[in-house]
């Protein structure tokens, strides 16, 4: 386990020769750390299942983008970059396989995230996404089409789109009929104004405030 390793740290050594390939939980290993900028593109994250606030709070600006290009394990990416700030950043291009992923629950939460055309491959196929919520909770600057997700898996969309500046794509072929949390989904949101009339929702149990 890596996890916690340089939370708060001033470390900036380099650690670019380090063999990751059998940690299994990397969570909070760089959270809040304003000093580390050594490279890691090469590290292979082959047993990583949770990297959950991996990068929350930190000012680290590493490009990342090969590391879950190919399938591997990786279950939990919760918090992995939140408050974090992308603008000019390399750690912005995440071109990720998403397959694997269970919990994207406020993943860029308060961040100001743009990504790109990829963000609408990610759940495009087979995956095995449960937990969505608050994913861009006061994500500022995203915008992208992400109408490809396949979503019928997926059980929690409480706040994801909560107090975005700019979201407002067509998500109306959504499968959320095995949603039962959207409270809150859309509150705050300044933007959105897609139709949204053919969603099914077979399961919802609680959508409070979710347009408030």
């Amino acid at each position: 386990s890596l996890q916690k390793t340089f939370k708060n740290s001033l470390f900036n050594g380099s650690i670019s020769q380090w063999d990751v390939s059998s940690v299994t939980d990397a969570s909070g290993m760089f959270e809040g750390s304003q000093a580390f900028q050594g490279v890691t593109t090469a590290w292979n994250w082959a047993a990583l299942k949770n990297a959950s606030s991996m990068f929350k709070n930190s000012t680290y600006k590493g490009y990342i983008s090969p590391w879950f290009k190919s399938q591997k394990v990786l279950e939990d990416a919760s918090n992995m970059f939140e408050g974090v700030v992308f603008s000019g950043n390399p750690i912005s291009r995440i071109g990720w396989n998403m397959s694997t992923i269970k919990s994207t629950k406020e993943m860029f939460k308060n961040s100001d995230f743009t990504g790109g055309p990829y963000v609408n491959n990610w759940f495009a196929g087979s995956n095995v996404l449960e937990d969505a919520s608050g994913m861009f909770e006061g994500a500022t600057k995203f915008n992208q089409g992400i109408n490809k997700w396949n979503m019928s898996g997926v059980t929690n969309l409480s706040s994801m789109f909560k107090n975005t500046s700019l979201f407002n794509q067509g998500i109306g072929a959504w499968d959320v009929s095995s949603v039962t949390d959207a409270s809150g989904m859309f509150e705050g949101s300044q933007a959105f104004q897609k139709v949204t009339t053919a969603w099914n929702w077979a399961a919802l149990k609680n959508a409070s405030s979710m347009f408030k």
